[in-house]
């Protein structure tokens, strides 16, 4: 039985470690991402942006602790009908992601303020679904498909109750609702029917 060079074995060893240490991950955004490039071929098509009303904690740092957001559900109009949403968040100027993160986003199943989640009174979760993506180490804007969430919510659950992000350990934070470049802020992009 021929005998394989000790180095050739030991090279193949060490790279192996290092492929199985290293960051599984695309070099782009992956998962749940909506992308809304398709819609120049629809001239009738318009995504309404739905401004953040209320943000608990004041830092989006969602691998520190769970971010819960409440949007503006009028900026629907009345009984909407949902094509898709996507929840765009855009990374902070400092922050410096070291490794891919998984982010998930969860509808609140009851309502809150900002004074009770401050104060350690935060609500339930919804357990049901869940949209996920996940982020590269680069610092780029993301569009999380959060159809589903948004069509189970409603205008009004999404003004009283809304949504939930949080995210794997070291990974991204993103500007929060006071920034002052309104382009910047947590919004849900909607395309309706």
């Amino acid at each position: 039985m021929p005998r394989r060079p000790t180095t050739a074995l030991l090279l193949f060893a060490a790279g192996a470690t290092g492929c199985a240490a290293a960051p599984r991950c695309a070099t782009a955004p992956a998962g749940a991402v909506v992308r809304w490039a398709d819609l120049s071929l629809d001239p009738a098509a318009r995504i309404n942006v739905v401004p953040v009303l209320a943000q608990a904690p004041a830092g989006f740092d969602p691998s520190a602790e769970t971010v819960h957001l409440r949007f503006d559900g009028a900026a629907l109009g009345e009984a909407p009908v949902v094509d898709r949403a996507a929840l765009v968040l855009v990374p902070a100027p400092g922050a410096r992601p070291e490794r891919c993160a998984l982010l998930r986003v969860r509808a609140v199943d009851e309502p809150w303020t900002v004074a009770a989640v401050n104060r350690g009174d935060t609500p339930a979760l919804g357990l049901a679904a869940a949209a996920e993506v996940t982020l590269p180490p680069q610092r780029v804007p993301v569009r999380v498909d959060v159809t589903a969430l948004v069509r189970a919510l409603g205008a009004e659950g999404l003004t009283r109750r809304g949504l939930a992000v949080t995210a794997t350990e070291g990974g991204a934070t993103f500007q929060g609702s006071g920034t002052l470049s309104p382009a910047e802020r947590p919004r849900l992009e909607v395309l309706l029917r």
